[in-house]
């Protein structure tokens, strides 16, 4: 089934549709309401994308669409990521209060805010005057889809962006700054708001929302903030409201429909496609009609390429993408997100799948709550922290396709930013405090 295949359809039975969107939201928030820091955590709003997904196949399954094979193999995987994730207990909750620490900004974070702003804003004006705005493009995967080094351009946006709104943010509410230190980071703010805006993503505006979200809740390890975190809730809550908006111009804009009624379905909608791959490939066992290919290739298909390891055309075609072509005449970079129950049945096998899934919940728990409690609290443990989280929220949805590139990004593009931040840092002339040190053994809560 196609899109539009699929929306007349749930059109003709929306309410068995809603029945089982709110089932799987019921049952998907009950099991990870105590991994759920806040109403802003991006792990709410993606466990609620993952039961739009599960809601999905569900339907399919009531109405006898697909096998009873691809039913119980979704329901095998889909548990075994969920109890991966649910192994490692979350972290202890902290409440903010007055501060038990003076705020903290020396060392590395002294250059590496600046640097990673320079860079941010540099890379991303070329890459707008080389390719265009993303919003009016057909497909905004196509904005560094033009070769040229921008494949690097992009991983450098992707790290230095996120550097760049958190330090901005923290600077902001901790610190006592002059006034042209508080327009340089107001500025940062809403150049980060303008960037996603153009973005041509939908919820781009809601990442921005994520990404503060998680550095204030990792900044409660080392500064209470009751007071700012206060007032980030009153703009974390503005951004959520300039959202809606921003979605339906976005819309109007890359299908051009104009019609108010007909712009709120289709947002509505975009919740349940978020599911498509299953209504793609399930149905008429289109799944194993796709190119076949090395499980691990596919999986490290972005490392492998990017360093050439393995010359690319020996790499299997990302599945969202042979799931799109194969419904539609197009070579548009355009496609479903290949989430790990398809990735794995379609890789690995039904058994072996069960596994990798299991794997995934567990790296993706790992991410989140481990890494909390390891990293040190200082303002670069920070950064790091919402990066490799931020990373990790697409394992569920599509860990080859987007996972592990953002991952790799953070790899490739963080390590050297530290570095040179650590060699023209004013610490590098005596010996770091152990709060100043990145990799120091971090106390547990």
């Amino acid at each position: 089934m196609n899109n539009l295949e699929f929306a007349l359809h749930f059109a003709e039975h929306i309410e068995i549709g809603v029945l089982y969107g709110f089932v799987c939201l019921l049952v998907n928030l009950l099991l990870m309401r105590r991994y759920i820091y806040s109403i802003f955590d991006p792990l709410l709003f993606y466990a609620a994308l993952a039961a739009m997904g599960g809601a999905v196949v569900l339907y399919l399954q009531h109405f006898d669409l697909i096998r009873p094979f691809y039913f119980w193999s979704y329901l095998a995987t889909q548990a075994a990521f969920t109890v991966g994730f649910l192994l490692i207990r979350p972290p202890a909750a902290l409440k903010s209060s007055r501060p038990t620490l003076p705020p903290t900004y020396s060392g590395p974070i002294r250059v590496l805010y600046p640097l990673s702003v320079v860079l941010f804003v540099a890379s991303q004006l070329s890459a707008y005057a080389v390719t265009g705005l993303p919003i009016f493009l057909e497909s905004r995967l196509e904005a560094f889809a033009t070769g040229g080094g921008f494949g690097f351009i992009s991983r450098i946006i992707l790290v230095t962006s996120s550097i760049s709104l958190v330090c901005a943010f923290y600077r902001l509410l901790m610190l006592r700054l002059s006034r042209a230190s508080r327009a340089f980071d107001y500025g940062v703010v809403l150049f980060c708001i303008a960037v996603a805006i153009v973005s041509g993503s939908k919820g781009a505006l809601l990442a921005l929302v994520f990404t503060v979200s998680l550095s204030m809740f990792f900044a409660r390890r080392f500064h209470g903030a009751i007071h700012a975190e206060a007032r980030v809730r009153r703009f974390l809550l503005a951004l959520i409201g300039l959202a809606f908006p921003v979605a339906f111009v976005t819309i109007y804009l890359q299908a051009g429909i104009d019609n108010p009624l007909e712009l709120a379905s289709v947002v509505a909608m975009r919740f349940f496609q978020t599911g498509e791959i299953y209504f793609m490939v399930y149905p008429g066992d289109v799944l194993q009609r796709l190119q076949d290919g090395n499980g691990l290739l596919a999986l490290f298909y972005s490392p492998l390429g990017s360093l050439r390891l393995v010359p690319r055309e020996y790499l299997p075609v990302n599945l969202g993408l042979q799931a799109f072509w194969y419904h539609y005449d197009t070579s548009l970079l355009a496609g479903p997100n290949a989430r790990h129950n398809v990735f794995g049945l379609h890789y690995f096998g039904p058994l072996l799948s069960v596994v990798f899934s299991f794997l995934l919940g567990l790296v993706f728990s790992l991410a989140r709550n481990t890494t909390y409690r390891r990293l040190p609290p200082t303002p670069v443990g920070m950064n790091l922290y919402v990066l490799i989280v931020s990373c990790a929220v697409y394992i569920e949805q599509d860990v080859a396709g987007q996972a592990l590139e953002y991952f790799f990004s953070v790899v490739l593009i963080f390590p050297l930013l530290y570095a040179v931040s650590y060699f023209i840092s004013p610490t590098r002339m005596r010996r770091a405090r152990p709060s100043e040190r990145l990799f120091a053994k971090a106390p547990t809560n």
